[in-house]
Protein backbone atom coordinates (compact mmCIF):
# COMPACT_ATOMS: atom_id res chain seq x y z
CA UNK A 1 0.00 0.00 0.00
CA UNK A 2 1.63 2.99 -1.20
CA UNK A 3 1.65 6.21 1.00
CA UNK A 4 -0.79 9.23 0.30
CA UNK A 5 1.18 12.17 -1.53
CA UNK A 6 0.11 14.77 1.61
CA UNK A 7 1.59 12.02 3.94
CA UNK A 8 4.60 11.48 1.84
CA UNK A 9 5.14 15.33 1.65
CA UNK A 10 5.00 15.64 5.79
CA UNK A 11 7.21 12.63 6.14
CA UNK A 12 9.81 14.20 3.69
CA UNK A 13 9.46 17.42 5.54
CA UNK A 14 10.85 15.76 9.35
CA UNK A 15 14.22 16.28 8.91
CA UNK A 16 14.26 19.76 8.11
CA UNK A 17 12.61 20.50 11.22
CA UNK A 18 13.96 17.37 13.00
CA UNK A 19 17.51 17.51 12.64
CA UNK A 20 18.61 20.98 14.19
CA UNK A 21 16.40 20.27 17.35
CA UNK A 22 18.07 16.85 17.83
CA UNK A 23 21.49 18.39 17.25
CA UNK A 24 20.91 21.06 19.74
CA UNK A 25 19.59 18.43 22.20
CA UNK A 26 22.37 16.13 21.92
CA UNK A 27 25.40 18.90 22.05
CA UNK A 28 23.39 20.41 25.19
CA UNK A 29 22.98 16.53 26.54
CA UNK A 30 27.05 15.80 26.07
CA UNK A 31 27.79 19.70 27.35
CA UNK A 32 26.03 18.16 30.42
CA UNK A 33 27.29 14.61 30.64
CA UNK A 34 30.77 15.30 29.76
CA UNK A 35 31.68 19.09 31.11
CA UNK A 36 29.41 19.03 34.07
CA UNK A 37 27.39 22.10 32.94
CA UNK A 38 24.24 22.15 34.74
CA UNK A 39 21.61 23.59 32.55
CA UNK A 40 17.62 23.65 33.37
CA UNK A 41 15.80 21.33 31.53
CA UNK A 42 13.15 24.63 30.46
CA UNK A 43 15.85 25.77 29.16
CA UNK A 44 17.07 22.78 27.17
CA UNK A 45 13.33 22.50 25.83
CA UNK A 46 13.33 26.23 24.76
CA UNK A 47 16.35 26.42 22.91
CA UNK A 48 15.56 22.99 21.42
CA UNK A 49 11.49 24.13 20.27
CA UNK A 50 13.79 27.79 18.65
CA UNK A 51 16.59 25.58 17.40
CA UNK A 52 14.64 25.58 13.49
CA UNK A 53 13.51 29.04 13.45
CA UNK A 54 16.77 30.28 14.59
CA UNK A 55 18.20 28.86 11.29
CA UNK A 56 15.90 29.69 9.24
CA UNK A 57 16.08 33.61 10.26
CA UNK A 58 20.29 32.67 10.02
CA UNK A 59 19.91 31.44 6.69
CA UNK A 60 17.60 34.47 5.35
CA UNK A 61 20.40 36.59 6.54
CA UNK A 62 23.33 34.14 5.39
CA UNK A 63 21.88 34.44 1.82
CA UNK A 64 21.31 38.36 1.59
CA UNK A 65 25.14 38.65 2.56
CA UNK A 66 26.75 36.61 -0.12
CA UNK A 67 23.63 38.09 -2.23
CA UNK A 68 25.48 41.39 -1.41
CA UNK A 69 29.14 39.73 -1.89
CA UNK A 70 28.26 38.63 -5.30
CA UNK A 71 26.73 42.11 -6.36
CA UNK A 72 29.47 43.86 -5.30
CA UNK A 73 31.80 41.75 -6.92
CA UNK A 74 30.06 42.70 -9.98
CA UNK A 75 30.61 45.80 -9.36
CA UNK A 76 26.36 46.31 -8.23
CA UNK A 77 24.58 47.08 -5.48
CA UNK A 78 20.86 45.63 -4.38
CA UNK A 79 17.87 46.89 -4.72
CA UNK A 80 16.78 48.13 -1.52
CA UNK A 81 13.56 46.84 0.90
CA UNK A 82 10.03 48.44 0.80
CA UNK A 83 10.34 50.10 4.32
CA UNK A 84 6.79 49.16 4.98
CA UNK A 85 4.98 45.98 5.64
CA UNK A 86 3.64 43.89 3.10
CA UNK A 87 -0.23 44.20 4.29
CA UNK A 88 0.06 47.87 4.82
CA UNK A 89 1.37 48.04 0.55
CA UNK A 90 -1.66 45.72 -0.16
CA UNK A 91 -4.17 48.09 2.04
CA UNK A 92 -2.97 51.02 0.01
CA UNK A 93 -3.13 49.71 -3.21
CA UNK A 94 -6.63 48.26 -2.64
CA UNK A 95 -7.93 51.99 -1.20
CA UNK A 96 -6.21 53.66 -4.10
CA UNK A 97 -7.83 51.40 -6.56
CA UNK A 98 -11.07 52.20 -4.51
CA UNK A 99 -10.51 56.07 -4.77
CA UNK A 100 -9.91 55.63 -8.71
CA UNK A 101 -6.62 56.28 -8.64
CA UNK A 102 -4.40 53.73 -8.55
CA UNK A 103 -1.14 55.48 -9.48
CA UNK A 104 -1.13 57.59 -6.13
CA UNK A 105 0.01 54.49 -3.66
CA UNK A 106 3.05 54.11 -6.05
CA UNK A 107 3.60 57.90 -6.36
CA UNK A 108 3.54 58.64 -2.57
CA UNK A 109 6.54 56.48 -2.22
Amino acid sequence: MALSPGLKFVVGLLPTFLIPSALVYASLTVSKNQFGVNIPSWIVAILTIIARPVLFLAGMRYKRWVDQRAAAAHGAVLPTDVPISPWKVIAESEASIESGYPRTSVLSQ
